[in-house]
């Protein structure tokens, strides 16, 4: 019960905030240029959902192997559906969340505090290099050449 309230707190006062921003930016640039931008940005978020979740599905159903940790490659997707969903919503404050959410620097910086936040929480603070994990003998396999005549 406690987490639905706070939610329903957290989007009044977002409400708020973007009612105050459109107001703001409206006595500025007028009032159909504000409704222009954020019209604009709601079908903007409606293609870059479109078109990621294309990518997405083909990527799962191809099997493509992506360059990187996949670890990056998840957090990509989620945070170009994340931006997607924030340019639908209209308001010029989730407007700017969304737009900075497609900003690759921003994306590495997600990945970056993610990635540091599990080794923090696994208390894995190494990277695991297979190259040095030794092998118990029973596990190698000796092979040895042996010459063939072939006469």
């Amino acid at each position: 019960m406690r987490i639905l309230l706070t939610l329903f707190a957290f989007l009044a006062l977002l409400a708020v905030v973007e009612l105050s921003a459109l107001g703001f930016v409206a006595s500025l640039i007028g009032l159909y240029p504000t409704l222009t931008i954020a019209l604009g940005t709601g079908v903007l978020g409606a293609f870059i959902a479109k078109e990621n979740a294309k990518v997405a599905i083909k990527d799962l159903l191809d099997g493509n192997t992506v360059s990187g940790p996949p670890g990056k490659h998840i957090v990509d997707t989620v945070a170009f559906l994340m931006a997607a969903v924030l340019l639908i919503i209209p308001g010029l404050v989730t407007d700017i969340a969304g737009l900075t959410l497609l900003l690759p620097p921003t994306r590495t910086a997600i990945f970056a505090w993610l990635k540091r936040k599990y080794r923090e929480s696994t208390n894995a603070h190494m990277e695991i290099d297979l190259d040095r994990i030794p092998m118990k003998s029973e596990d190698a396999i000796d092979i040895k050449a042996e010459s063939a005549d072939c006469e």
